[in-house]
């Protein structure tokens, strides 16, 4: 799993350009597996609105990433 521990949060997170799938997907496939392995480790959880906000940013950066041509 592509993801990190961020200092500031105390919880794992995605990296950036992890996934180019439907919303839904993003939430179960990469963040639900996140807070699985924040919950085992008595660490927070992402909230709904912190999932959209992740989903948007990550759609927006593969967007100008396709736009370069990378």
């Amino acid at each position: 799993m592509r993801a990190y521990l961020n200092e500031k949060t105390g919880r794992w997170e995605p990296k950036d350009g992890i996934c180019m799938c439907h919303r839904d997907m993003y939430e179960f496939m990469v963040i639900g597996l996140i807070n699985k392995r924040n919950k085992k480790e008595g660490r927070p959880l992402f909230t709904k609105e912190e999932v959209e906000e992740l989903y948007r940013k990550e759609t927006k950066e593969i967007w100008r990433k396709i736009e370069k041509g990378c």
